[in-house]
């Protein structure tokens, strides 16, 4: 009897402690010690731009409020980050080539009426936001943009395969033709316009308030009215405006009309590109080696209506 009380008995707390202690880690296999070290932690995404991760959470909770065009700004501003990270380059010149095709309505018929009618027009001088930063198109009808230029382009490559299809002489090769020229000729003409520009850029520079024709003769000033580039081939690219009018008019009502419509275009595309490099160009003398003013002003007006010339497909009406 005794034996058996003995067994009934409880253990002492010390041996209950002894059973308690490791026994939850030697479960798992684990120590004490073990159990107690810090675990790694997952590692986070870093997604580059902090201003851009800000915009995305912010539009993704515009999205869970029901904001619908808060996807698109999620969706851009993922886009862009990527773009800053892997192609820092491109992302830069795509946030700039955005700014040319900013147009709303009101831009396009006041430009449309520019090319067209273009001694009508009294102001030819941008408006500028800041010192350094020009307005966009929507805010100033006189800032050069692409979106019409690259409309127009590809409506004349397809007014011209459909005027050569009703002629009969359309093949497979007419539009990848008439693409490939027009190119050639465009970086032609760009570089002509730089050429130019470049001679009168190293004698000149801009004086005075943004809203006066002041240039004064100086070697040492390289910056002209800020005309990159992407200018010249807004301010080129509008003569496939003309051109499409051009042939819709011969196509409509024959080689007579057309010519009454490329004689009204060139001399407007000629007059509009007067009135624009006459707030680029600088005053040049002859003393400096370079053409004056004038000739070159004129020179690069006159481009713009051989060009409307001699891509018109006037043959096939």
């Amino acid at each position: 009897q005794q034996q058996q009380q003995q067994q009934r008995q409880p253990e002492p707390p010390q041996q209950q402690q002894q059973h308690q202690v490791g026994g939850p880690y030697e479960a798992y296999g684990a120590s004490p010690q073990q159990a107690a070290a810090p675990q790694p932690q997952p590692a986070t995404m870093n997604l580059g731009d902090a201003a851009a991760v800000a915009a995305a959470q912010l539009a993704a909770a515009a999205v869970l409020r029901g904001d619908a065009s808060a996807g698109a700004q999620l969706f851009e501003a993922q886009r862009m980050n990527l773009a800053r990270r892997w192609m820092p380059g491109f992302a830069a010149f795509w946030e700039q080539l955005r700014r040319y095709f900013a147009v709303s309505q009101s831009y396009v018929v006041q430009k449309l009426r520019a090319l067209f009618f273009p001694w009508t027009k009294r102001a030819w001088r941008r408006q500028r936001k800041t010192e350094e930063i020009y307005a966009l198109p929507t805010e100033d009808e006189n800032a050069p943009d692409l979106y019409i230029p690259v409309v127009a382009f590809l409506t004349f490559a397809l007014v011209t395969g459909y005027v050569k299809g009703t002629a009969g002489t359309f093949t497979p090769e007419v539009l990848a033709t008439i693409l490939t020229s027009c190119l050639a000729f465009q970086a032609f003409e760009l570089a002509l316009y730089s050429a130019g520009l470049y001679a009168a850029r190293a004698q000149g520079h801009l004086s005075g308030p943004p809203g006066q024709n002041t240039w004064e003769p100086a070697a040492s000033h390289a910056k002209l009215d800020g005309l990159s580039l992407l200018d010249l081939a807004c301010y080129t690219g509008y003569k496939y405006v003309s051109l499409c009018a051009n042939m819709i008019a011969g196509l409509l009502f024959g080689i007579r009309a057309y010519y009454i419509s490329l004689a009204w275009t060139a001399l407007a595309a000629s007059y509009f590109m007067l009135k624009t490099m006459a707030q680029s160009v600088p005053a040049t003398t002859h003393s400096n080696g370079g053409p004056s003013r004038e000739v070159l002003v004129c020179s690069l007006g006159a481009i713009q209506g051989f060009s409307v010339w001699f891509l018109g497909y006037r043959r096939d009406f």
